[in-house]
């Protein structure tokens, strides 16, 4: 059995500020953790689709790696438009898959799949872009394993949802990145954050 649990936008702030003044994120966040650490059978890991801080402070993501790592699970992590790529990478720099420098991009062995993170992150804009360099890493990277069921993971979604503002800030180079992944037929699932509700879509 293989089974990837995947959480997003957990807009983690500094203890007791909330997002917008609206909801407490990080208890939000903690009673996620919760229910996923009394799963079973136990995931093989954990996926946090981007948007791992509201405001990419040095104090959200302390703050971030303490909940996390009471997943006591391998968990990966990619950037969304509220982070922030250098304080994102210095606070989990210790994790095996986490780049030192550059686009945090990384491909890992999960059970009998290999999971695919991009970096869509254009810091200062809402929306995202997966980019020229990147689309070529990712096409060379399915290429090399063409025979092993795998998932790929980005922030913001390819499609477009009907959701105005959401639509607004989109992935700019959706159709470059469709094009790179239609052709290569092992690939099972995409999986997105970004939008703050469960839609599902084909491409």
């Amino acid at each position: 059995m293989f089974l990837l649990v995947q959480i997003s936008d957990l807009h983690i702030r500094p203890r007791g500020l909330p997002v917008n003044r609206i909801s407490e994120t990080n208890t939000l966040t903690e009673r996620a953790i919760d229910v996923i650490r009394l799963l079973e059978p136990k995931p093989q890991a954990v996926l946090v689709t981007g948007d791992i801080t509201d405001s990419g402070t040095e104090r959200e993501y302390e703050r971030a790696r303490i909940l996390l790592d009471r997943l006591n699970l391998p968990y990966f992590l990619i950037p969304g438009n509220h982070d922030r790529r250098r304080a994102m990478q210095a606070a989990f720099a210790d994790l095996d898959w986490m780049p030192k420098e550059g686009p945090i991009r990384f491909a890992v062995e999960v059970g009998d799949r290999r999971l695919i993170c991009l970096d869509t992150l254009v810091e200062g804009e809402g929306g995202g872009r997966v980019g020229e360099e990147q689309l070529a890493w990712l096409d060379a990277e399915l290429a090399r394993h063409g025979e092993r069921p795998t998932i790929i993971a980005l922030h913001p979604p390819p499609i477009r949802t009907g959701i105005v503002h959401m639509d607004k800030i989109a992935l700019a180079d959706a159709n470059a990145f469709v094009a790179v992944v239609a052709r290569h037929a092992q690939i099972e699932r995409i999986l997105c954050g970004h939008l703050h509700r469960p839609i599902t879509a084909s491409i």
